[in-house]
């Protein structure tokens, strides 16, 4: 092993010797060994405990503390009775540590204990029980530098626990105390393909309730429902309902009255910036189809909101959806000389109106006699940011949702995107919409991958 750092190397060597198997065929059994201690030891009697007897192997009655006190006496004045010590107490100096590590990896337990005299015997102990003998179980003591160790040989899930070593000898006795755990890894016998928690059902759950929320509870309400949707086979859809509740709501959601039950293709979540519950999924199929509910749920009550999915089929025949994503294309549909169309919102186009709802509120209360001839032109203003963008954190493949609010002006100003610098151009996992009556721009970005990362602007 070479160990290196800045400063330079080092290395050791040793060798490891095989022992070859009596015969060619593998007869090792499934049973560990050590599970058949029992037939071994004396009848009656189940195996040891796993403990340190002074005196016996390598623990010597006499500490090697007592020779040095004969170094530097002339041999004139050696005494013929050696002195006795002082008797005293284990004592446990560095306590155990709290151990977590894989399954199959090794353990080394380790504590620093003084062994007192006379010196002290050692004693392991798993959940309050003796830890027995086993192949895969070695304890040591180091007498200079006090310390105890523990190893076991590929730990399983069976040997998490707490484990406790005492130390006694006839003035008294000291322990010290550790919890091992074991991470479970995947093994073809016992792990199945798909976890267990991909068939729990979708749901988003919230944090623990403060006490300000629960002082002022406000059972959930649906401020906007989810709305009927259709789209074509193969592409993404978000579902999307605004729910507001105090302490904030847990969700569930609902496909044809079962609970929609998790999967890669599935993912959900709150958005509290714009209260809206979001439900992606990715790669529409035709089983998708049907009617969706999502049921909001806190201490004060609960609410919910239905939708319904319908796909428009793919082209009839062979599956020939490529692996490369339509917008990929898009300099393929645009204008010969011209490159993908930016991402931006123009007043009068689709939904958005030359003239804002706010002037036709000015004629409510005028009288047909009053009406001028001609409408008073309104001042014009320059847009203006009222609620910044917020910076966004979220895993892989979530949907996205941006938001600020903006005053249009008058006239009413374009919006543009812009991602590190460069206008956004326009795909089909990006949605942006401006909302005139409560000035709120969205920029919705359906499954979220690594490329989408980095500084987004919106100019009016």
């Amino acid at each position: 092993v070479i160990a290196t750092n800045p400063a330079g190397q080092d290395s050791t060597i040793c060798s490891v010797g095989v022992v070859p198997d009596t015969t060619a065929v593998d007869d090792r059994p499934f049973v560990p060994q050590d599970k058949f201690r029992n037939l071994e030891a004396p009848e009656g009697k189940g195996p040891r405990r796993l403990e340190i007897v002074p005196g016996v192997d390598v623990q010597p009655f006499v500490p090697p503390e007592k020779f040095h006190k004969l170094d530097h006496v002339p041999p004139s004045e050696r005494p013929d009775v050696e002195l006795v010590e002082p008797k005293r107490p284990p004592r446990v100096i560095v306590p155990l540590s709290n151990y977590e590590l894989e399954e199959l990896m090794p353990v080394i337990l380790t504590t620093t204990i003084d062994a007192g005299v006379p010196m002290a015997t050692f004693t392991w102990y798993k959940n309050g029980q003796p830890l027995l003998e086993g192949n895969r179980f070695t304890t040591k003591y180091d007498i200079l530098p006090k310390v105890l160790t523990l190893q076991i040989l590929a730990a399983r899930p069976d040997d998490q626990g707490t484990y406790t070593v005492r130390a006694t000898n006839p003035v008294g006795s000291d322990e010290t105390t550790c919890k091992l755990t074991i991470r479970p890894v995947a093994s073809i016998d016992t792990r199945p393909f798909v976890q267990p928690e991909h068939f729990a059902q979708l749901e988003v759950k919230a944090p623990p309730p403060t006490k300000e929320d629960m002082e002022k509870m406000e059972p959930p309400k649906v401020i906007v429902p989810l709305k009927p949707m259709q789209v074509k086979e193969g592409s993404p859809v978000l579902l999307q309902a605004t729910i507001t509740g105090k302490p904030r709501p847990n969700f569930v959601w609902l496909k044809d009255n079962k609970p929609l039950t998790a999967s890669n293709r599935l993912r959900t979540r709150y958005d509290i910036g714009t209260k809206q519950v979001l439900l992606q999924i990715n790669d529409i199929r035709p089983q998708d189809v049907g009617e969706y509910v999502v049921i909001a749920t806190n201490p004060a009550g609960q609410d919910s909101t239905v939708g319904s999915l319908s796909v428009v089929p793919d082209k009839p025949g062979v599956d020939d959806r490529p692996f490369v994503p339509q917008d990929k294309f898009r300099n393929l549909e645009a204008p010969e000389g011209k490159g993908p169309r930016r991402l931006e919102i123009v007043p009068g186009v689709d939904v958005q109106p030359f003239v804002p709802p706010e002037k036709f509120h000015k004629l409510d209360h005028v009288p047909p006699s009053e009406r001028p001839d001609v409408e008073l032109a309104e001042p014009k203003r320059p847009p203006r940011v009222i609620v910044s963008l917020s910076n966004y954190e979220l895993e892989e493949l979530m949907p996205v949702i941006l938001t600020t609010t903006i005053d249009a002006g008058v006239p009413m100003a374009t919006f543009t995107w812009y991602k590190n610098g460069q206008p956004l151009l326009e795909g089909n996992r990006f949605t942006t919409k401006y909302d005139i009556l409560p000035k709120v721009l969205t920029l919705q970005i359906l499954a979220a991958r690594p490329d989408d990362q980095g500084t987004y602007t919106v100019r009016a």
